[in-house]
């Protein structure tokens, strides 16, 4: 899952990569 977040990542720049993981680790 970690990579689905990083290539979200990707699209969305204008979130920081640290909320990507907060949300990857919510999920």
């Amino acid at each position: 899952m970690q990579e689905s977040c990083r290539s979200r990542t990707k699209v969305l720049v204008l979130i920081p990569a640290f909320n990507c993981e907060l949300k990857c680790r919510a999920t």
